[in-house]
């Protein structure tokens, strides 16, 4: 008669580790505007982002309209070689700014290195606030948007000019505010100037490509598709942006005119 083999010995593995999540949960705040679910999608997130947590949506503060879709979602930004995590959440509303014209090597110095907002301690230059606000809290970013707008125009021609040519240019009397007080030039009347300035230079592209081409050239070369179709171009900042392209000329605001660029340009 066969022995019957005895049964494997069973053995028991014990992992000890330890997980510090602060967590709080309040079902008092649970409501048809707050459910469960919404709750629990924040718990996923807090653990995620490897963060104090907390399941009770937001109450108070600009936080209130942001959508869940929204808040839930992690963004990631590499600031001095550092890889900042960061949501709807984390993202603090940012300080209301202004700079007078005897302060604008300071707004360039902060475009690049200043900390008005931080993540994790580190802080966030102006020149990325675009990029995280639009994309995560694009609300408070329509709020800014203008005003960071005309600092980037403003910076960006400093630097491509240098300090003495900058202010030459934008005192020049091509705004009608500078040349009311052409000994005081503001901020706005700055932007003015650079924006005049920008618009002239690519009129006189635009007519210097029209003399250059004939109508089928121009056709040709000064178009782009979309939709699987060819269109020729019709803003101006476009054909001049492309002539200048093909010219190897650069100047320092057609990087950015680019990115909105109507559909996809491009010499053919």
């Amino acid at each position: 008669m066969p022995i019957p083999s005895a049964p494997p010995s069973s053995q028991r593995l014990d992992i000890n580790y330890t997980h510090h999540h602060i967590l709080s949960f309040n079902t008092a705040n649970i409501s048809l505007q707050n459910p469960l679910s919404d709750q629990i999608k924040a718990l996923k997130l807090s653990i995620v982002s490897n963060s104090p947590g907390m399941l009770a949506a937001p109450t108070g503060g600009s936080n209130d309209s942001i959508p869940p879709e929204t808040a839930l979602s992690i963004k990631a930004i590499i600031i001095d070689g550092t890889s900042i995590q960061y949501d709807a959440n984390s993202l603090s509303d940012p300080p209301t700014l202004s700079y007078k014209v005897d302060q604008l090597e300071k707004l360039v110095y902060d475009w690049d290195h200043s900390a008005f907002i931080k993540i994790d301690g580190v802080g966030i230059p102006l020149c990325h606030w675009k990029k995280m606000y639009s994309w995560t809290r694009p609300k408070v970013w329509k709020h800014i948007k203008d005003q960071w707008t005309k600092y980037k125009f403003i910076v960006e021609a400093f630097k491509f000019y240098g300090k003495e040519e900058f202010m030459e240019t934008v005192t020049v009397g091509t705004s009608t505010e500078l040349a009311a007080s052409p000994q005081k030039p503001t901020i706005t009347g700055i932007s003015e100037a650079l924006r005049r300035r920008r618009n002239d230079r690519n009129k006189r592209d635009v007519e210097e490509a029209k003399l250059e081409y004939d109508s089928d050239e121009f056709s040709q070369f000064f178009s782009y598709k979309k939709g699987g179709r060819k269109f020729v171009m019709r803003r101006e900042q476009d054909v001049a942006r492309l002539y200048r392209k093909m010219k190897n000329v650069k100047v320092y605001w057609d990087e950015d005119e680019e990115a909105v660029s109507e559909g996809e340009v491009g010499m053919n």
